[in-house]
């Protein structure tokens, strides 16, 4: 059974003051910033059997930071609050799938715990950063 620790908690969405074509400017944000927290670089590259003997015979749906790298500057996430959905879960796929394969109380367990813990943050310090950037240059429009 695939686990769903994390991903129940719900999704993310832009707010309006970001706007839905913004989603590629948050998503790049977030995901540069979390990759910055794994300071070992656990989550940054896809699983191999050799690292984890067994992964995939207990990891259904694999998911690390690399993939979702791809996915975004292949456009496969799409646009806007589905989009930053999407981008979340995958996010919470990557520990969901850290906490069912590895023992529970380990150190490994314990990084994706403290990683997951700036994703509130940082999402929100990206959307305010968006949204400032964007007033900015709505207001350099008008006076100009």
């Amino acid at each position: 059974m695939q686990g769903t620790f994390f991903t129940k908690r719900g999704p993310w969405s832009l707010p309006k003051a970001v706007g839905e074509d913004k989603f590629g400017e948050v998503a790049k944000h977030v995901l540069n910033k979390i990759v910055r927290f794994d300071t070992y670089s656990l989550f940054e590259e896809e699983v191999t059997e050799n690292e984890a003997p067994g992964y995939y015979d207990i990891v259904k749906k694999p998911m690390d930071f690399g993939t979702m790298k791809k996915k975004l500057q292949k456009g496969d996430y799409g646009d806007g609050s589905t989009a930053m959905s999407a981008l979340y879960a995958d996010f919470l796929l990557v520990i969901d799938n850290c906490i069912l394969y590895n023992d529970e109380g380990g150190d490994v367990i314990d990084e994706a715990a403290r990683i997951v813990s700036f994703l509130p943050e940082t999402f929100a310090s990206a959307c305010v950063a968006i949204a400032n950037k964007s007033s900015k240059r709505s207001r350099q429009r008008k006076s100009g």
